[in-house]
């Protein structure tokens, strides 16, 4: 928001929703509820980062369709370290 993230309401939502005993789909479930509570506050992305996780990345299309979705280059990054740290 104003060049803020909202590093620490994502937190809280993560933190309740990666618990062993969990519905399914809680996950999707908590953050298209996050999400919609902060799109009523009037804030439109015109894009977002986000690591490669595809239910994050579903809810962004589903609550903002018309933003822009990169994923994040220090997750990237750190992908292709791993990678190429396997010597495969």
């Amino acid at each position: 928001m104003l060049g803020e993230g909202l590093p620490l309401t994502y937190f809280f939502i993560i933190n309740y929703i990666t618990r062993a005993n969990v519905a399914p789909y809680a996950k999707q479930n908590e953050l298209i509820a996050w999400m919609k509570a902060v799109r009523t506050l009037g804030i439109v992305p015109q894009f977002m980062l986000s690591d490669k996780d595809q239910s994050e990345i579903d809810t962004l299309r589903q609550v903002w369709p018309e933003a822009k979705h990169q994923l994040c280059l220090w997750h990237i990054l750190r992908a292709l370290k791993r990678r190429l740290s396997l010597n495969i």
